[in-house]
């Protein structure tokens, strides 16, 4: 049950909506085949109850997983925030997954306005279209009346319907609702894209609109996927599947009063496996290796959320302070705001390389700590040392900053059970362009990284 007493504008943080995002029949699944359509539920028990304390590998390890921890010096907000994760513990495990909808002979095309967004997307055959889910309350919902990530009724002039290329065997179909956005697509279409490819043969192939950021991302992933299974298409193209066509209808889920949260624990516990298993190698050999201490600095790159200059020097002068405690060298820490020393913008392979390489991240919320996700993706027994994250984020103490939404990215990619999670709040000075955060509350979460402590401020 959702703790009431939290304001309802903190629960309902911005949920962007994935119900342009398509996919594929599970395996497993229950189906239903009905005039020349298939639906089915997929039914993935095993992955519902990875939020439990510990996991229990195949030899009997038990894995942990982690709540986030907020650090903060006012005992009132540490429990707001306690209360809040709860619920969204909640919300993550009750997640209905889309119904899956399976077309003879089917069609499907994106479209996009206004730049990158909303994606808009249709599938059809001669007999039956594709609708979005029936429960989302079209009324109630603005971006949905706005025709904001919802599925498109079929073409009906002839000359609309004519496919401009045509593919035989058996396809799967996505588009996301944001195009050519590195942070949207990794934690809301990325994890999507995973739970497809674990649940459908691996003759199935998939038809993703082209973005080159897209393909980029898709590469990094797994290059051999992109190579032997992915089909690329254009956006306003409309493209015939002779054989079978399958895609996803969201459902409303609550506490998303207009359905479709950006993703689901389930989805990214499979993009979590996926990149264990695509990199197994890299992974076992960079164990060996001393690993980097990365700091994301949005100074140079943004206007937007900038630690505040004289904050930033203090707190990159107590990282080092307590890597040298702590037995880190200094030469670990990197200074990392996407650029190259050149001010050249990292490939998504350099981001990649650098990341992987890293077991700890700490910065401001942003697009840069969306690549918590390429660090060592395996699981570690309790005990063990598992990858560490302290970000930065804003809440209702801070209402002038993203609206004081809980922007945090173990929310975004419905929670990062494998990483060990801490937050800060901003103080209430922070405007929309400067941020700080408590100097003393970021000590403690630091100390909290590297002695590996659930730590409560007090």
């Amino acid at each position: 049950m959702m703790d009431l007493n939290i304001p309802k504008s903190e629960r309902r943080r911005t949920a962007a909506t994935t119900a342009a995002s398509l996919a594929f029949a599970a395996l497993g699944a229950s189906t239903l085949l009905y005039a020349g359509y298939q639906t089915s539920s997929s039914s993935d028990p095993a992955l519902r109850a990875q939020h439990s304390r510990t996991l229990s590998g195949d030899d009997g390890d038990s894995f942990c997983t982690n709540t986030p921890t907020l650090h903060d010096m006012e005992p009132h907000w540490v429990d707001r925030y306690d209360r809040m994760i709860r619920d969204d513990w909640h919300n993550f495990d009750s997640y209905k997954l889309p119904e899956l909808v399976s077309i003879k002979r089917g069609s499907f095309r994106t479209t996009v306005r206004e730049r990158n967004w909303p994606a808009r997307s249709m599938a059809w055959n001669d007999t039956f279209s594709v609708q979005e889910d029936e429960t989302i309350d079209r009324e109630y919902c603005e971006h949905v009346k706005e025709g904001h990530g919802v599925w498109r009724e079929a073409p009906t002039l002839p000359s609309k319907r004519m496919a401009e290329r045509t593919f035989e065997g058996d396809y799967a179909a996505f588009s996301g609702w944001y195009v050519g956005n590195f942070g949207h697509f990794v934690h809301d279409h990325v994890p999507v894209i995973a739970w497809m490819k674990s649940n459908v043969p691996e003759s199935t192939k998939f038809l993703l609109p082209y973005n080159p950021l897209h393909e980029n991302i898709m590469k990094v992933v797994d290059p051999k996927f992109v190579e032997e299974r992915v089909v690329w298409i254009e956006y306003d193209q409309t493209v015939k599947v002779e054989g079978t066509l399958t895609v996803l209808v969201p459902k409303k889920n609550d506490p998303f009063p207009c359905g479709f949260p950006q993703t689901a624990a389930v989805f990214t516990e499979h993009l979590r496996a996926w990149l264990e298993e695509a990199h197994r190698e890299l992974w076992e050999a960079k164990e060996k290796q001393p690993k980097k201490v990365i700091f994301y600095t949005r100074s140079g790159g943004t206007a937007r959320r900038n630690l505040d200059k004289g904050l930033e020097d203090m707190i990159l002068k107590k990282i080092r302070e307590s890597m040298v405690k702590y037995g880190r060298a200094e030469d670990e820490l990197v200074i990392f705001n996407g650029k190259d020393p050149s001010g050249e913008t990292f490939s998504i392979q350099e981001q990649f390389d650098l990341f992987s390489s890293a077991d700890v991240l700490i910065g401001p919320h942003g697009s840069g700590m969306t690549n918590m996700i390429w660090m060592d993706p395996r699981r570690r027994p309790c005990g063990g040392t598992q990858n560490k994250i302290l970000e930065f984020s804003s809440s209702m103490r801070t209402k002038q900053v993203q609206s004081g939404a809980y922007s945090s990215y173990w929310f975004l990619f419905g929670s990062t059970p494998w990483l060990d999670y801490h937050n800060l709040y901003y103080l209430p000075r922070s405007t929309p362009e400067t941020v700080v955060v408590n100097l003393e509350a970021f000590e403690k979460g630091l100390e909290a990284l590297w002695e590996g402590d659930k730590v409560k401020s007090s």
